[in-house]
This record gives structure tokens, sequence and C-alpha cells, in this order.
């Protein structure tokens, strides 16, 4: 960052006093949103050596902002070394890690925050984090969501007694009589077609004799939710203005019998909701990929694949299984046609990987290193938003040096529109899957683009989203037991050039075979769901 020249007449301020200045000057350009202005304000601050905790911290939120996460950490870690007890810059040191794939850091500056501060927030990312975390346990999870949940509980009072919740609704479904079922789908992320191909699957074939279907949108949206089929007998509503009080009172007055929550964790602010009960049965399905820790959940919806029996202590709420994959998807709108394997062409193998790099945890980097090691002659294309940012580049270059990659290797493609981003998949032979946050979104578009996913049946839920889809399809060979098993096989296929021919023709039929598939059947992952719906209100 080049340093902004002194306003007219600085120099003539005292040393106190032009670094007062100087840190009124950053905090108004950042209060304006004129980032890199305050960047520069507090770079000029740290030549005069009038750089506090605060001032890093500060440095570090902007970076942070920006998007510029390998920045962010070490702007919190001068921070930190400054004031130790300062328990913001150990949180934003915990937001900045986990960004760039540093899960595990993530959660131990989480818990150092915690300790400096009687503020909920670090509860809260604790919680948030904890599944993708590759040394946390599902005995960690559950008292970790448990533990925030207590926390706000404590914190908002708004906890009622159980006895008065089962009154309140006995008296709902005396009223209900043969009416349909009343469904209400809770959604911050209606909006995004690619990312819902799950629920508009289900969504759309909902039997609107038996059942009443409302959408609860929790963002604001100016038109209607692009891959929803609208239907005279549903309703739509905004809900993002409403406090919890006030949804609460919307799903009591319009009588809903089954609350679904199809954003979790991914939309933090509503998690209060679910202290208490709001609706007869309140169900999470799509995005909760472990135990809530809320009571205010009676049901988890997932399948035989992701949640194992013996698991299911450490749930609060209790675990109901599709005999499909959980995820079983549609695809509804244009996307690119399939192509054939690049190996065949170019006699060269490329694997890929388009996750999230949140995703990309170090035993990820270790086995993919691993990967590349044995294949020199093989390539690994990586894409998301924050690789965007040549610093976040170098620091993801530098974990697989640490491994003994070299950069010609790797190959990164930069952000852009979403049919573009799904033509990356023409350049990529074999996707590599991310543990313990395996990708759901990633390989869905992945294998419909007619590339196979290699992953591994992992320790929890997280870490067995993608073999969910993939065992219900043709694709069950591409899930490996462990790590090892995982290098030999994606090995295997970049080095045994005579295999390179079923590449092809697995993407050739690709699309035919997973529409004959479960994985694609959202007829019957519609019975289903209406059965589960049926049980649960009888």
């Amino acid at each position: 960052m080049q340093p902004q020249k002194m306003a007219h007449g600085t120099k003539s301020l005292a040393p106190q006093e032009q670094r007062r200045s100087l840190e009124a000057t950053g905090d108004k350009a950042a209060a304006e949103g004129r980032n890199i202005d305050a960047l520069r304000a507090y770079d000029l601050l740290i030549g005069l050596g009038g750089a506090t905790a605060s001032i890093w911290n500060k440095i570090g939120e902007l970076l942070s902002l920006i998007g510029e996460f390998a920045q962010a950490i070490g702007a919190f870690e001068q921070g930190i070394e400054l004031e130790a007890d300062n328990s913001a810059s150990h949180h934003n040191l915990a937001r900045a890690l986990f960004a760039l794939g540093e899960a595990d850091r993530s959660l131990t500056s989480l818990r150092q925050a915690t300790q400096f501060t009687d503020l909920l927030e670090p509860w809260q990312g604790l919680a948030n984090l904890v599944p993708n975390a590759p040394m946390s346990t599902n005995a960690d999870i559950l008292a970790a969501r448990c533990e925030w949940a207590a926390r706000l509980a404590l914190k908002t009072s708004s906890s009622k007694s159980s006895s008065s919740e089962k009154e309140r609704y006995k008296s709902v479904r005396e009223r209900k009589g043969n009416r349909p079922i009343h469904v209400a789908y809770l959604s911050a992320h209606f909006r995004g077609r690619n990312y819902m191909k799950p629920v508009w699957g289900l969504i759309n074939r909902h039997n609107r004799e038996a059942f009443r279907i409302d959408l609860l949108s929790d963002k604001k949206s100016e038109s209607l939710f692009p891959g929803y089929q609208p239907r005279s007998s549903d309703t739509v509503t905004d809900v993002s203005g409403l406090d919890d009080e006030q949804l609460a009172a919307l799903v009591e007055e319009r009588e809903i019998d089954i609350l679904v929550d199809l954003s979790a964790y991914s939309h933090q602010r509503r998690m209060s909701f679910f202290l208490q009960k709001a609706a007869p049965v309140t169900i999470a399905w799509f995005n909760m990929y472990a135990t809530s820790g809320f009571p205010g959940f009676d049901y988890i919806i997932g399948d035989k694949h992701v949640v194992l029996p013996e698991e299911e202590q450490h749930y609060v709420e209790r675990v109901l299984r599709l005999p499909c994959s959980y995820l079983t998807f549609q695809v509804d709108y244009p996307v690119p046609d399939v192509a054939a394997p690049p190996c065949l062409k170019s006699g060269r193998f490329t694997f890929g990987s388009l996750v999230s790099q949140y995703k990309m945890t170090p035993p990820v980097i270790n086995a993919w290193s691993n990967i590349l090691k044995e294949c020199p002659d093989s390539q690994l294309i990586l894409a998301n938003v924050d690789l965007k940012s040549p610093h976040n580049r170098t620091y993801l270059q530098d974990q697989f040096q640490s491994h003994g990659v070299t950069t010609h290797q790797l190959r990164f493609l930069p952000p852009t529109d979403h049919d573009s981003f799904l033509r990356y998949y023409d350049q990529i032979d074999l996707a590599l899957d991310a543990f313990p946050y395996n990708g759901g979104t990633t390989t869905m578009e992945a294998i419909w683009q007619g590339v196979p996913v290699l992953t591994i049946n992992g320790d929890r839920w997280a870490a067995r989203t993608s073999q969910s889809l993939l065992r219900e399809c043709h694709l069950s060979d591409f899930v490996a037991s462990d790590v090892s098993e995982y290098i030999e096989q994606a090995v295997g296929w970049a080095t045994n050039q005579s295999t390179w021919p079923h590449l092809a023709t697995l993407r050739g039929t690709m699309r035919e075979r997973l529409l004959a598939s479960p994985v694609c059947d959202c007829e019957l992952i519609t019975r289903e769901m209406e059965a589960i719906f049926r049980c649960v209100t009888s």
C-alpha cells in the first residue's frame, strides 16, 4: 500500500496530535466506506510508531472486509502481541483464519477470545465453526452448540415453559380438523437458484390438495424467487423485518402446523428464534449438517449416509432419515453442455476443486499435496472468490510448498459469472472434495457437468454430504473409506491412462444416469417428505 500524502499543515503538528489526527482521518474514512483511504491513514500511523492494538485491529477488520484475509491475519497478530487479552483481536483473527481454511487454529483463537469477554459473539463463532474443524468430534459439536444456545437463552430470557407450549399447540391441532397440513419453509436464501436446487425440487412438487405451503423469506427480495413455480394457494411473505416475537405471532396466527428451517447457522441472526418452540412441529432440513443445539427444533432430516444410529446421542433433535439423499436435486435452469475429459486431448491429468476457500483445511492441503507429488505431470485447478487476492493465493501456495509441491502444478482461475464458472469443469478430469467440510452445491454442480467427485466417508455429517449424493447415483466407487484410499484412488486415475476412456464414458452418460437415479428423483423425495410431515402431525 502506498502511503497517502499528508494533508497540508500536518507536518507542523506535534507527534501525538499528528497520530490522533491520522487515526481520526482513518476512522472517518472507514465510517464512510472508504476502506482504502482508511488503510492509508492507518499505514501512515504505523510509520509514526503510533499503532496500538486497537489500530491493528481496525486495520485487520478493514482488510477482512475487502477479502484480504492473509494480510488481516498479520494485523490481528500484531494487535495481540501488543495486547494479549484483547478479545476482539482474538475473535477477528479467528474469522480471518477460518476464511483461509485454518479451522483448528480458528477454534483456538475463539476459545482464547471467550476468556477475555462476556460477549456472546465468540461463543456464536464457536458454534458455527465447530463442525468444520478437523480436530472436532461429534461430542464437541453438541457441546459447543448447546453452550451457545444456553448463553443466548440466558441473555434473551425468551424461553417459555414446555407445559404452556403444549397447551398452546394443542388448540392449534384441534382447529386443524381435516384441512391440508400447513407447512412453512423459512429461509434467507430463496434467491439462490443454484444453491436451492434440492429445495425447489421438493416445494414445486408438493401436493397442494394435501399441503398448504408458505414461504417465509428472511431476506428482503424485490422479485419472485428464481426456480420457484408459484401456486395460487401458496403464500410468500417477507419476514426479514420481523423480530422473533413477531415471527412467532405470525406462525401462530396462520395456524402453521410444521415450520421447516432451511437456513440454520448460515443465517445466525435468526437462530434465537429457535430457543423456544414456535410451531407445533419444527424441523431442520437442507442446511443443518449437525445438531442445532437449540431446544426449539423437534426433528432434523438427513439420510442413512450422513448420520449413523450410534451418533444420534449427539443430537438434541430426533433424527429422521429419508430413503434417498436428503440433497436430492433438480437442475431447471440453463447450464453448459458436458465436455469430454481434457486429459484425452492434452495427455495430462487435471485435478480440480472449486470449493470455497474456508473448506481447504490443512488435512486437505496435505492430501492434495501427496497426490500432486505422486503425479508430477498433473496439475490442480483451484477457483473461489477469496483467491482473487494475490496475498491469499500466496498464503495457499506457501502451504503447498511446505509439503514439497511446486507452484507450476497449481493453477488458479478467476472469479466469474455462474455460467463461466460451470465451464471451468471442462478443464477438470476429476474433482477433489474437501474434508471435513464437503462440498454440497459444488458436488452437485460438478457431477451435473459430468465430472466425478472423489470424496471420503468422514466422521461426521459435514464430512458425508458428498457421499450422500454419490452413493445415491452411479458414483459410489468415488467414495473412499479414508484419506489413504482417497490419495490412492486419485493417483490411480491420474497415472493409469488406460482408465481415462472410462472417464469419457462417465461424462458422456452422466446426466442421463443422474436423472434415472434417486439423487435426482424429486418425486421420490417429495413423497417421502410428505410421509414424514403426515407422521409428525398425526
